[in-house]
């Protein structure tokens, strides 16, 4: 490909990457629970995941447009950026996380009383805390490798952050048929519905470990 034409591929990648984004994104909040109920996950399980998944889906865009970015700098021959980048993103879910889930009781477990009273009056937010730790971390990788690329001195022969330019059907349609079974595909999506059975058998046996850690905190 030219070098034009290489950014015009890059381009229709980030623009199906963004679509699927948002389509998760929107699957997330809205068909999460029919699916839990068709999969018979104890309510309260189903609740807590609901309310984690509800707020990742504000990050499934971000990481979207990050793996497509990802695999353009690993096209590149540049595949350092992806790791150091993931460190960060990271770096930011760890805190974040603590945070958010236990709020201003966890911060004075950790620091002491000591702590403004600012800090010590954050709500924790459990699992939907997670979930929002886990959303940003989604898009500060996503800003970090959009900024990389824009930037790096390697990336400048593709101008892919040069100019706007409308992704061609043509492209986009090469995508699509990728990962769909069909003519010329590779079947990645069957293959991926086969870890449904093993994701259902993991639900239950969290299930389990949660009911035994309540059964264990209120026997003693």
């Amino acid at each position: 490909l030219s070098l034009p034409q290489r950014a015009l591929s890059v381009a229709a990648v980030a623009a199906v990457a963004l679509a699927l984004g948002l389509l998760a994104a929107l699957l997330l909040r809205t068909a999460v629970m029919p699916i839990f109920e068709l999969m018979n996950v104890p309510p309260a399980v189903a609740s807590e995941s609901a309310a984690y998944l509800s707020a990742v889906a504000f990050g499934m865009p971000g990481i979207a447009l990050f793996q497509a970015l990802r695999a353009f700098s690993d096209g590149m021959n540049h595949t350092r950026p992806a790791l150091w980048i993931s460190l960060i993103g990271l770096a930011v879910n760890i805190p974040s996380n603590y945070v958010l889930i236990y709020g201003g009781d966890g911060l004075v477990s950790l620091f002491g009383a000591a702590l403004p009273d600012t800090l010590q009056q954050l709500p924790a937010l459990g699992a939907f805390g997670c979930g929002i730790a886990t959303a940003f971390s989604m898009w500060t990788m996503t800003i970090a490798m959009a900024l990389y690329t824009r930037r790096g001195t390697v990336y400048h022969s593709v101008s892919l952050w040069h100019g706007a330019t409308w992704p061609q059907w043509s492209g986009v349609r090469e995508l699509l048929v990728v990962g769909v079974l069909g003519p010329n595909s590779n079947a990645h999506g069957p293959n991926e519905f086969l870890h449904i059975a093993t994701g259902i058998r993991l639900t239950a046996c969290a299930a389990d470990l949660l009911v035994a850690h309540a059964a264990t905190t209120k026997g003693s």
